[in-house]
């Protein structure tokens, strides 16, 4: 059964501007009409109202009083909860405005924070090192999708979380279900689509649910067994689970695209040689990269009251799409704003977000980028993209590519 409400799976719709390969390509002509023509404005077919400039996007996702995160359609696994009959309807880390946002996200803080994570570089550094040779070896031609970015990303929060790193695989399936767009534009295709989203969040939640009653009997020092402890008497079961969904699925998808969205841009701008000798900081490229081509493009919020921005009047109770990826390009707040610059100072882009809802994860995706990156272009000697015909991976919030295919020379 459907129980979403007028709106909530439209902001899951990929808007008609950009739903075609061209768009999903290169969807920042179209951003560029709306930053200027329509700054705010409501879809008509997906129930929504669309919001492109960087000023007014940075209010949406950190302006909780008026945009709030507690509809259950800020994320997927939000609004899988809602439409999953079988589950238990619980909040979860994306779902909760403060001060509960704040008591939720106090669980894991600390796991997330740089020094901690220091604890990892070693083991991550081995793990890209061993990645990289064996995708690279013997060979002169990669997808770098399939044979470096999904591997690693989904390897390093399996190690955090503390499951087994064999399950990489269905994690993989898992995630890629989870954000995927419908194979066509109907509504036959779209409640398919759902459905299969339903269908898989089950999955990972029975999965979730076994690891939880297994380390309950023997903790580990892993991130499962800091929930488990940590969260006693603040969450309930299924907001345990809640967890090792929204962590697996963050730190799986999205650093996969920002490693993906990386080399496509290295190579495109042609600095590989500058990173290579160290001309350019790896750490300054990456966080261009994230504002260049962003690899969450949306983020999506509820009003809590009538709200006006840019002249227009949204009601309480309506949905907002915050567009990152054309507030990151707006050229009211960035000088040269189409032009990958990795000397960028300041860059303020809203790749993770900004307020009480900023990534959880922005410093170990920024550790892995730099990690795996660097790893990468320290094994070749050249690289280069080996096809003309990009192919765009669909997803509702997701920008990047389905493959990568890299010509290599070592």
């Amino acid at each position: 059964m459907d129980t979403s409400k007028p709106g909530q799976r439209g902001a899951f719709e990929i808007p008609d501007g950009v739903a075609d390969d061209e768009g999903q390509l290169n969807p920042y002509p179209w951003y560029d009409e709306m930053r200027e023509n329509a700054p705010v404005r409501f879809d008509d077919e997906r129930h929504v109202w669309d919001v492109f400039r960087y000023d007014d996007v940075e209010r949406v996702i950190s302006d909780y009083g008026s945009f709030s995160s507690e509809s259950g359609a800020t994320n997927t696994i939000d609004m899988l909860l809602n439409a999953n009959e079988k589950t238990e309807t619980t909040d979860t880390l994306a779902s909760v405005d403060p001060p509960t946002h704040t008591e939720f996200r106090g669980i894991v803080d600390d796991v997330f924070r740089p020094g901690y994570l220091k604890r990892y570089q070693e083991t991550f550094e081995n793990m890209a090192e061993d990645f990289v040779a064996d995708a690279v070896t013997g060979t002169d031609e990669i997808d770098f999708v399939d044979d470096v970015a999904w591997h690693f990303p989904v390897t390093v929060i399996a190690e955090i979380l503390g499951v087994p790193p064999a399950d990489r695989e269905q994690f993989k399936t898992w995630s890629d279900d989870l954000v995927a767009a419908p194979d066509e534009r109907t509504p036959e295709a779209k409640q398919r689509a759902h459905e299969k989203r339903v269908e898989v969040h089950q999955e990972m939640t029975d999965y979730f649910a076994d690891i939880v009653a297994e380390r309950r009997e023997n903790p580990k020092d892993d991130l499962v067994t800091t929930i488990i402890e940590d969260g006693d008497g603040i969450l309930t079961g299924q907001e345990m689970y809640n967890f090792g969904l929204f962590l697996l699925l963050a730190g799986n998808v999205t650093t996969r695209h920002i490693l993906t969205n990386a080399i496509w841009t290295f190579v495109d701008q042609d600095i590989v040689g500058d990173l290579q000798d160290g001309s350019i900081p790896m750490d300054r490229a990456v966080e261009e990269v994230l504002r260049y081509r962003t690899s969450v493009h949306v983020i999506r919020r509820q009003t809590s009251e009538d709200v006006e921005l840019q002249g227009e009047t949204i009601p309480a109770g309506d949905f907002v799409v915050a567009h990152l990826g054309a507030a990151n390009r707006d050229p009211r707040q960035f000088d040269d704003a189409e032009t990958f610059d990795p000397t960028r100072q300041p860059n303020k882009h809203l790749a993770f977000g900004r307020g009480p809802h900023t990534c959880l994860g922005a410093p170990v995706a920024r550790m892995e980028a730099e990690i795996m990156l660097s790893a990468f272009l320290d094994r070749v000697d050249t690289v280069d993209i080996a096809t003309d015909e990009l192919e765009p991976f669909y997803g509702s919030n997701v920008y990047g590519l389905e493959s990568l295919p890299l010509s290599v020379s070592t």
